[in-house]
């Protein structure tokens, strides 16, 4: 018998697949890191397949799948939520970062829910506007915010596909708690100007 356990899975956790093999004389239990309840068709290095592939044919199973790269960049901290009613404008410097974790966590989270399906499903964002995508390699941000007074607007779309995955776009930046103006993302490069500032 083996299992194949993500080292992510919440819905059914490692510990109960250890449980469970260790009922079987013969049992072998393959822990993926870095992947969550789907174990085989969400590990991109393809490890957990080639495992269950070697098992059926009675060759050699891996003891060990190595970490695959992420998907995205990492999502950083979400900013501060800021003032419901801001009284001026952050710093450009201030908006700049915003926008850049902005930015981060709307990649994750169309990956998250309706990324690369091509569905035309609205994610709403924390506080306010949403991401829809418009094909399955991109999506647009509508007013998207989260951190209050601060809106991005534009579209994203995969450059590279990953692991991983590249991603550029075109942002106009507002609000009334924004440095506003536009930006543009090439990979891990944002750049362009917000308040007169000039970024990248």
């Amino acid at each position: 018998m083996l299992a194949v356990s993500g080292g992510f899975d919440m819905r059914t956790p490692t510990e109960g697949a250890a449980a469970v093999v260790a009922r079987f004389p013969q049992g072998k239990l393959l822990v993926v890191p870095g992947i969550g309840h789907s174990t085989v068709t969400a590990d991109f290095s393809a490890c957990a397949a080639r495992a269950v592939h070697s098992w059926m044919t009675n060759a050699a199973v891996p003891g060990t799948c190595a970490r695959p790269k992420a998907l995205v960049v990492p999502v950083p901290a979400l900013p501060a939520p800021g003032r419901a009613k801001p009284k001026h404008p952050a710093t450009p410097a201030a908006t700049f970062a915003i926008v850049s974790k902005t930015i981060r966590e709307a990649e994750a989270a169309w990956l998250m829910t309706d990324g690369l399906s091509g569905s035309d499903a609205r994610i709403p964002a924390l506080y306010g506007g949403y991401l829809v995508a418009t094909s399955g390699q991109a999506f647009k941000l509508v007013r998207y915010s989260i951190a209050r007074g601060v809106t991005v607007s534009g579209t994203l779309k995969i450059a590279k596909s990953g692991p991983p995955l590249v991603f550029q776009g075109t942002f106009t930046v507002g609000g009334a708690g924004a440095a506003t103006g536009v930006l543009g993302l090439q990979g891990t490069v944002l750049r362009g100007a917000l308040g007169g500032r000039l970024f990248g």
